[in-house]
């Protein structure tokens, strides 16, 4: 926007507030002009991406189950006095190609007062109301603040700053032509929340290990699966479970093996240590025979007695 549009849509938007009587109490959801709405930043790429979603919306439309967005009146920055879209968009837009079918006149939302962090945290701490918001685009959102006591977005930082660190930041989106799989940015967040609440350093060891090795660049290299089980062998060693092994040298360990072994050879030997008949139902999870092979590489290598596989 030019310094004059903000001049005049700040004018626009100040003449219907007052025309509503609304203030920064009211929490009744009213019908607001489209074209007082602005699409923030951080949501410019999702909504791009939003039109098949809208269809559905349209076509399975039902009134009597109408959930007001949420929409904010922002208090500061260049664009203070501006309506930004928060949790809503692609109802806003199906209501809006439904307007001359079903008379609506605006967007049906919930005017929030807030500063331009706790916007994004609205919408980047949101799971689930009409539309799913997915893992990326609350990732994005969360980096948009600088609110470090909101535990999201801290570890959305910190998460974001070992990635930079190894060099693995196309591996949020997943850039093939880097080879990388994609991470699973959720588990790497809750990974990187429990570190900055216990002081740990688990997401840095776990990501040193997947790209000095170069799993990050196989199949499920990134995975659920691949970060939650090195994540669990992390606290087996912090617990003592290999006398006084330190993490340092029980990474070196780790990524020595890893170099020769993709998630599917992990599994392939799990199998094999816990003595599972591969051809039928198996008795544990693809996570606990990751961890029991990591615990065989670990125990071999530093002539410990073998613990927790038959």
């Amino acid at each position: 926007f030019t310094d004059k549009e903000i001049k005049a849509l700040k004018a626009k938007t100040k003449k219907f507030l007052k025309s509503v009587n609304w203030s920064n109490t009211n929490e009744n959801p009213l019908f607001i002009p489209w074209n007082l709405l602005i699409i923030p930043e951080y949501q410019e790429s999702r909504t791009i991406r939003a039109e098949e979603k809208v269809n559905n919306i349209v076509a399975s439309w039902d009134s009597t189950k109408m959930i007001p967005g949420i929409v904010n009146y922002r208090t500061n920055g260049k664009y203070k006095d501006l309506l930004f879209i928060v949790d809503g968009y692609h109802r806003s837009r199906a209501m809006e190609r439904l307007s001359d079918d079903l008379g609506f006149e605006g967007s049906y939302d919930i005017i929030r007062n807030l500063e331009f962090n706790k916007e994004v945290e609205i919408f980047g701490d949101q799971y689930e109301n009409c539309t799913k918001v997915s893992t990326l685009h609350r990732f994005y959102a969360w980096l948009m603040s600088n609110d470090m006591t909101n535990k999201n977005v801290a570890a959305a930082h910190y998460m974001n700053e070992i990635l930079n660190k190894y060099h693995l930041d196309t591996a949020i989106s997943g850039n093939k032509s880097k080879n990388y799989e994609k991470i699973a940015v959720m588990t790497g967040i809750k990974i990187c929340i429990e570190d900055l609440i216990k002081g740990n350093n688990a997401f840095d060891w776990i990501i040193e290990i997947l790209k000095t090795s170069g799993a990050c660049a196989t199949k499920k290299g990134l995975s659920y699966n691949m970060l939650t089980a090195l994540y669990g062998t992390y606290y087996m060693i912090i617990d003592g479970r290999f006398e006084d092994l330190s993490l340092d040298s029980a990474k070196e360990i780790l990524i020595k093996y890893m170099r020769k072994n993709t998630y599917g050879t992990i599994q392939d030997l799990g199998t094999a240590i816990l003595m599972e008949k591969p051809n039928h139902i198996l008795s544990t999870t693809s996570i606990s025979r990751a961890k029991a092979v990591f615990a065989y590489w670990i125990c071999k290598d530093s002539n410990q007695k073998a613990y927790g596989y038959n």
